[in-house]
C-alpha cells in the first residue's frame, strides 16, 4: 500500500491537465466523425440527424467554475476568443437586439473568451437610449433588461452603421481592447444578399454592401478576422462569399431567412466557455449544429414558435476553395453563351431552374441543387461534366451545413437567378454570369410565354409583427389580370394589409381585411413597373418578428375550389328545385286535363226536338297515363297496357 501512495499522488496532480485534454479529445472526435460523414457522401446533405452531441459541448455540464467569469481588459495576455458584435438595431430590431444582448449576458466573457457589443439602437422607450452603445458583456441572471456597463469609447454616438469606416473602427478598438488569438465577427441585422446587410434608418438607410464590408475586412490597421458570420438573413449567397474571400478564412451564413430570435448565443458560448482553444472551424460547426437544433422540435426556441420551424439552414464556407469553385461557375457559364447552345439547351436549364431549392427570395436558388439538376436532366456529355465539376467544387467549399427537412434542397450556397440591381459585385466583373442571365431571361420572354418570368425585389427587410410596412418591386411578363396573394412566413396572429401601386406611386388596389391572408386581382402591363406594400399590425405581444411573407402572383383570377365545390352544390340544388317545379306543375295539367275530359262524357246531350236524351256511355281511362277509351278495347291506345277489366263511367239524363 506504502509503495502505490506515490502514484496515487502523481495522478491526483495530473488531474486537472488530464481532464481538459480527454473533453479536448472528445470535441474534436466528434467533428472528425462529421467530416468522415461529409466525404464518405459527397452529394448527400447531412440534416437534423446527422446532428452530433457530446458531454463537451453539452449545454447541461455545469462543471466550469462561475465566479471565474471576470472580463479580462486590454493589458493582460492574449485570450483564446474575442466575439466582436457589430449589431444594427436603428430600425425595427431594436427590441430584438436588446434580448439578444440579454442572452448573451448568461453566459457572460471568460478570461479566454470576451465579448464585444457595438450596437445603435433606435429611438425607443424601451432601449437605453438613442444612439450607440459599447458593452463589454458580463454575466448576470436572465432579466429583461440589459446589466452590462456601456463602455466609454471614442466609437460614434450616432454612428452610420452602413458606413464600412465605422465597421473599422469597431474592429481595431475590440482588437485593441480584448487581444486575443482568435476573432470572431458577427453582423446582426436584416440581411438582403448580395444587396447588403447593416441597414441604418436613420443614416438615408444605408447599408453595408459585400464589396464595403469587404473593403473593411482588408484594411490593414487591423488584425485578421478568422470567422465572420451573418446573423442576418439570405446573406448564403456566391457573390457575397466571393467578395469577402481575402478577408476572413471562415464565413457562417444562411441561404434562408433567419428568425429574429437569431442565433442561440448562451448554448454557442456556453460550448466556446467550456473549450476556449478550439479552432475556428470547429466553433464554425458547433454554431451551424446549435442554431438548427435551438429551433428543431424540443429545441430551446420551439416555445417561441408554436407552429414549428422546418426551413432553416446554416453553412459554414471555407474561403480558400471559392476561386476553384467560380472557375468551374464561369466555364459554365462561357461553355453555354457559346452561339446557339443556351437556346439549344433552354428548355434544360429552365426545367433544372424550376425544380431547383429555392427560398422565401424566390430567385435565390441554391447552387448546388441547380448543378445537379442540370446534370441530371441533360443528355450532352459536356454540360453534364461542367456541372457535376461545379457541383463538387460547391461541396469542397462548403465545410459543413445543416438544413431542417422543409428545404432538402439547400446545401450551404445560393445564388441569384434574376437581373441584378446596380451594386458593385466582382464575381459579376471576373464571369459572364451577368450577361448569361440577360440572355436566359430575354429567350424565355420571346420564346416561351408559358413560363412566368417574374421580377420580384424586396426593396427593404422584412415585417417584425409591429406596425411595420415593407415593398416589393415587380414586373410581369404578360398583359392580363393576375392575382396576388399575401400570407404570412410564420403562423403569427398578426393582421396585415396588401397595397397595389403604379410606378409613378399611385394606389391602384388594396386589400384591407383583418386576415392575415390577403388577395388583389388586378390587370398589369409587362411594360410598367408596379410596387407592392405590405403592413402588417400585431393582435397581441409579439417580441420576435414574422420572419418575412410570402407573395405568390398568378396570372388570370383563380377562385378558390371550396368556392367551386360550393358553387356546384348550389347549381344542383337549383336544378333539381326546377325539375320537381316542372314535375307537379305536368302532373297538375295533366290531372286537368283527364277532369275535363270526364266532364264532356258526362255532358247530357239535346235531340233534334229540343229534348234530353238519355244516354248511357260506358267509357274506360287507364290508371297508367290517364288516357280515356272505351271499355271494349282491351288495351291502352296510348301506352299499350292490357286489360282484363274495365272501369267506368256512366252519364244519365236527370
Amino acid at each position: 500500500m506504502k509503495g502505490t501512495q506515490p502514484i496515487l499522488l502523481a495522478l491526483l496532480l495530473l488531474m486537472p491537465i488530464i481532464s481538459p485534454i480527454s473533453l479536448l479529445g472528445a470535441h474534436f472526435s466528434t467533428f472528425h466523425t462529421q467530416e468522415a460523414l461529409l466525404s464518405s457522401k459527397p452529394h448527400e446533405p447531412l440534416k437534423i440527424g446527422g446532428i452530433s452531441s457530446t458531454v463537451a459541448l453539452s449545454p447541461e455540464d455545469t462543471t466550469q467554475n462561475i465566479g471565474s467569469r471576470i472580463p479580462v481588459t486590454n493589458g493582460n495576455s492574449p485570450r483564446n476568443w474575442t466575439i466582436l458584435m457589430y449589431m444594427c438595431a436603428d430600425n425595427n430590431l431594436d427590441l430584438a437586439a436588446i434580448n439578444q444582448i440579454i442572452e448573451l449576458e448568461t453566459e457572460g466573457s471568460t478570461q479566454q473568451v470576451n465579448v464585444l457589443v457595438y450596437v445603435d439602437f433606435t429611438s425607443s422607450t424601451a432601449t437605453p437610449g438613442t444612439g450607440a452603445f459599447t458593452y463589454n458583456i458580463t454575466q448576470a441572471l436572465l432579466g429583461t433588461s440589459i446589466r452590462s456597463e456601456p463602455l466609454n469609447t471614442t466609437l460614434p454616438v450616432e454612428p452610420n452603421m452602413g458606413d464600412p469606416s465605422t465597421l473599422v473602427e469597431f474592429i481595431r478598438f475590440g482588437q485593441n481592447y480584448s487581444e486575443a488569438e482568435n476573432y470572431l465577427l458577427v453582423l446582426w441585422d436584416h440581411g438582403t444578399g448580395y444587396l447588403g446587410v447593416c441597414n441604418d434608418e436613420t443614416s438615408g438607410n444605408d447599408q453595408l454592401l459585400p464589396h464595403e464590408i469587404a473593403i473593411a475586412l482588408e484594411n490593414e490597421t487591423i488584425d485578421p478576422i478568422d470567422v465572420v458570420a451573418f446573423d442576418a438573413s439570405f446573406m448564403g449567397q456566391l457573390e457575397l462569399a466571393y467578395e469577402i474571400q481575402n478577408g476572413t478564412d471562415l464565413i457562417v451564413f444562411s441561404e434562408n431567412y433567419i428568425p429574429q430570435r437569431g442565433f442561440p448565443y448562451s448554448t454557442i458560448l456556453h460550448s466556446l466557455n467550456l473549450i476556449p482553444n478550439s479552432n475556428p472551424l470547429a466553433l464554425c460547426k458547433e454554431m451551424v449544429d446549435r442554431y438548427i437544433l435551438a429551433y428543431s422540435q424540443g429545441g430551446e426556441y420551439s416555445t417561441y414558435y408554436p407552429s414549428g420551424i422546418s426551413d432553416l439552414c446554416l453553412s459554414v464556407i471555407n474561403t480558400t476553395n471559392i476561386n476553384n469553385l467560380v472557375y468551374w461557375f464561369n466555364e459554365t457559364v462561357e461553355w453555354l453563351l457559346n452561339p446557339g447552345v443556351l437556346t439549344t439547351n433552354y428548355s434544360i436549364i429552365s426545367g433544372a431552374r424550376g425544380s431547383t431549392q429555392h427560398f422565401v427570395i424566390p430567385h435565390f436558388i441554391d447552387l448546388w441543387d441547380f448543378s445537379n439538376q442540370i446534370a441530371a436532366q441533360s443528355i450532352n456529355p459536356v454540360i453534364r461534366s461542367l456541372a457535376t465539376n461545379m457541383s463538387q467544387s460547391v461541396r469542397a467549399a462548403i465545410a459543413h451545413e445543416q438544413s431542417m427537412q422543409g428545404i432538402p434542397g439547400a446545401v450551404g450556397l445560393a445564388m441569384n437567378f434574376a437581373d441584378y440591381e446596380a451594386v458593385p459585385l466582382t464575381l459579376l466583373n471576373v464571369t459572364r454570369y451577368s450577361e448569361f442571365i440577360n440572355e436566359f431571361h430575354g429567350i424565355g420572354e420571346t420564346t416561351i410565354n408559358s413560363v412566368m418570368q417574374f421580377e420580384f425585389v424586396p426593396l427593404n427587410g422584412y415585417l417584425d409583427g409591429k406596425n411595420d410596412s415593407v415593398y416589393f418591386r415587380i414586373t410581369v411578363p404578360i398583359p392580363t389580370e393576375y392575382t396576388i396573394v399575401l400570407r404570412p412566413f410564420e403562423n403569427y396572429d398578426a393582421d396585415f394589409d396588401l397595397y397595389l401601386y403604379d410606378s409613378n406611386q399611385n394606389l391602384l388596389a388594396r386589400s384591407i381585411s383583418l386576415n392575415s391572408t390577403e388577395a388583389i386581382q388586378y390587370s398589369l402591363l409587362p411594360d410598367q413597373i408596379y410596387y407592392i406594400r405590405v403592413i402588417s399590425y400585431p393582435r397581441s405581444d409579439i417580441t420576435y418578428g414574422l420572419g418575412s411573407v410570402h407573395i405568390d402572383i398568378v396570372p388570370g383570377s383563380p377562385i378558390n375550389p371550396i368556392i367551386f365545390v360550393i358553387m356546384g352544390c348550389l347549381i344542383v340544388v337549383v336544378l333539381c328545385f326546377i325539375i320537381l317545379c316542372f314535375f307537379f306543375l305536368f302532373r297538375y295539367w295533366k290531372r286537368r286535363v283527364l277532369q275535363r275530359q270526364i266532364e264532356r262524357i258526362q255532358e247530357p246531350t239535346e235531340s233534334d226536338s229540343g229534348d234530353l236524351v238519355v244516354s248511357a256511355t260506358q267509357t274506360a281511362f287507364c290508371t297508367e297515363c290517364g288516357e280515356i277509351f272505351p271499355d271494349k278495347a282491351k288495351y291502352c291506345p296510348r301506352c299499350g297496357k292490357t286489360f282484363e277489366g274495365t272501369e267506368t263511367s256512366e252519364s244519365k239524363e236527370g
